[in-house]
């Protein structure tokens, strides 16, 4: 297990089973990151007692809507990060209790329009990432009422500029990130 500890934070990369049994006991920790590819739903148990967290980076092609489950108890997350998951949105519904959550990336993840639809639960939610996803036009609608929302980045989606423009219309203050920029350009 490579681990980087700095007081609450923990970032793993390539965790073992016997890591991953440790880290439910470090109570304490306000942010995690784990990339690790091997890391399923079953390991995702692991992490249900760690009550305290408010960051929550979960990186792996092996974590589906099913794991989400799991987690359902970690209600003081703020920030969380489902990117590079096979997540499409369904398990998002075992995040009911998550009121204090601000942002929300969904980036490089199957995230389809019925997906997206359990993510109105967030009344608090500010930032949504739903890069390269399977979101739709339909599924951006969807989003007008969402007043609260202050970022929005659709890069990679299957949705067009008409549809980002009734959105933008929509919701004013609303930041809308497009395209992905290369290194070194800004807008």
């Amino acid at each position: 297990m490579d681990q980087v500890r700095s007081g609450p934070f923990i970032q793993l990369e390539n965790i073992t089973e016997a890591g991953l049994r440790s880290l439910g006991q470090l109570t304490d920790v306000t942010s995690l990151y784990v990339d690790t590819p091997t890391f399923t739903d079953p390991d995702l148990v692991h992490l249900k007692s760690l009550s305290q967290l408010h960051l929550l980076c979960l990186r792996s092609p092996s974590i589906t809507d099913a794991g989400l489950m799991h987690l359902a108890k970690l209600t003081n997350i703020q920030h969380l990060s489902l990117r590079g998951t096979s997540v499409r949105g369904t398990g998002l519904k075992y995040f009911a209790d998550l009121s204090q959550l601000e942002s929300l990336d969904l980036g490089d993840t199957p995230l389809t329009d019925e997906g997206l639809q359990f993510v109105q639960q967030f009344l608090g939610l500010e930032s949504l990432c739903i890069d390269g996803t399977r979101v739709t036009d339909a599924g951006l609608r969807n989003l007008k009422g969402w007043k609260q929302l202050k970022r929005l980045s659709v890069a990679g989606t299957q949705s067009n500029e008409a549809a980002i423009a009734e959105l933008i219309t929509a919701l004013p203050e609303l930041h809308v990130r497009t395209r992905v920029m290369p290194v070194g350009d800004h807008e």
